[in-house]
């Protein structure tokens, strides 16, 4: 690996926005195996600035995501990176599939990144794009619910009708999610302090009304 660290750092300038994806996830990955990788991540964060405009929606989500999974001392190298990043999301918010927006959104939840801006955009466009491109069963089984957890842990509720929009469209297919989906949505709704929503007996996997008092599923 330190072989590798030492070609890339040659040959910075030429390295492109996937490339700068790509190298982001790697070290967020191996930074425990590879901890050479440690010390390039100023000067990557420095190209990755540098790309940003080029970058498409899966390459921006992802960087944020495996920024968001790197270490708590190797995120003071990459602050500014993740305002950017999150910039150039919110300008093609429109063509962003649901799977992007809820690795952009978890990823800036794991930073501690509460761009309430992003953050309240995020909803409708996900859900208006899952139906256009025909993936709501991963939106209902991983996607949305990942995107609810974002705003629990970001400790935003979202915008006034957020809460309708997600209950009209995520209600019907409760009955299909699996067991993950369902601590998630239940654990987001219940740190949200959201009442209108229903939660959900996780171990049955059918929806029941809340019971008072009813502890809530720790979300893996």
């Amino acid at each position: 690996m330190p072989n590798l660290v030492n070609q890339a750092t040659k040959i910075i300038a030429q390295i492109d926005s996937q490339g700068v994806a790509n190298i982001f996830w790697s070290a967020s990955k191996l930074h425990r195996e590879a901890p050479s990788l440690r010390d390039f991540l100023p000067s990557l964060a420095k190209r990755a600035e540098a790309v940003i405009p080029e970058m498409n929606a899966e390459g921006a989500a992802s960087t944020i995501l495996a920024v968001g999974q790197l270490p708590s001392d190797s995120k003071l190298f990459v602050q500014n990176l993740v305002s950017g990043l999150t910039q150039r999301m919110f300008s093609i918010l429109q063509q962003s599939p649901p799977r992007e927006m809820s690795n952009a959104c978890w990823g800036l939840a794991l930073c501690g990144h509460a761009d309430t801006d992003f953050m309240n955009s995020v909803e409708e466009p996900s859900l208006v794009a899952a139906e256009l491109t025909g993936c709501k069963q991963r939106l209902v089984e991983y996607d949305m619910p990942q995107i609810l957890m974002s705003f629990a842990r970001l400790d935003i509720s979202g915008p006034p009708d957020f809460l309708d929009l997600v209950s009209k469209k995520l209600w019907p297919m409760l009955k299909g999610m699996n067991a993950w989906g369902l601590c998630a949505l239940s654990w987001s709704c219940k740190r949200l302090d959201w009442p209108a929503v229903r939660f959900f007996d996780v171990t049955a996997l059918s929806p029941l009304p809340a019971s008072p008092g009813s502890s809530m599923p720790v979300v893996p």
